[in-house]
């Protein structure tokens, strides 16, 4: 499972993150090439298009604060995302979600369920694993229990921890156990199915291909 490719522009040279990880500073060019990268991807590994809906114009670090996009929704809507709707169409298993906030927005857009449940789940018509950028970074907003909750009830289906095992580990528990009675079981069950589905079909390419485990 491979957290790549990325399908962020590389347009704000003041982007202290993207940087060169970008395939290029415009929607249609970075598109094109996000769906080579994902066809590419098929034979070998899951792929995961990342940072939904966009951290390309972004002038500041989500590790270090939230940083609130020059763009609406709606404009993200009509720019941003078609290199996203690009990699969905040609097969992307994952969406990694983004810890920014549209122009107009306090809540980053990994959170917000009329981001993460609505644009791209439902408008997109997305159907594999959306994952959350990691947790513990200030732009979720510095409590990672807090924002692991926040990010189920938004719509993601798994959690990103780069901390050491410990309490970041932890957080999602802390969460489940305030509000599973209110959520049920079926939103839980459906979460985890997009995964599946995407490793069994991984893995039938790797037996068809003959291809090495790879883990990431």
């Amino acid at each position: 499972f491979l957290l790549g490719p990325l399908a962020d522009t590389g347009e704000e040279r003041l982007n202290p993150v993207i940087g060169v990880r970008s395939f290029g500073a415009g929607e249609a060019e970075t598109a094109d090439l996000v769906r080579e990268a994902v066809g590419i991807y098929r034979r070998d590994v899951l792929s995961c298009i990342k940072h939904f809906p966009g951290h390309g114009s972004a002038s500041r670090d989500s590790h270090l604060t939230l940083p609130v996009l020059s763009r609406t929704l709606a404009e993200l809507r009509e720019r941003d995302i078609l290199p996203f709707a690009a990699g969905i169409a040609a097969g992307a298993d994952a969406v990694m979600t983004a810890h920014v906030a549209p122009r107009g927005r306090t809540r980053p857009a990994s959170l917000d369920p009329e981001i993460v449940d609505g644009l791209l789940r439902r408008d997109m018509g997305f159907g594999g694993a959306i994952v959350t950028d990691a947790l513990e970074m200030a732009g979720a907003g510095g409590d990672a229990a807090a924002a692991a909750g926040a990010a189920i009830e938004a719509g993601s289906d798994l959690l990103l921890f780069s901390a050491p095992i410990g309490q970041a580990a932890a957080a999602p528990f802390t969460w489940f156990a305030h509000k599973l009675p209110s959520i049920g079981a079926a939103s839980l069950v459906l979460g985890g199915l997009a995964l599946t589905a995407g490793w069994t079909t991984w893995a039938a390419r790797r037996r068809e291909n003959r291809l090495p485990l790879l883990l990431g």
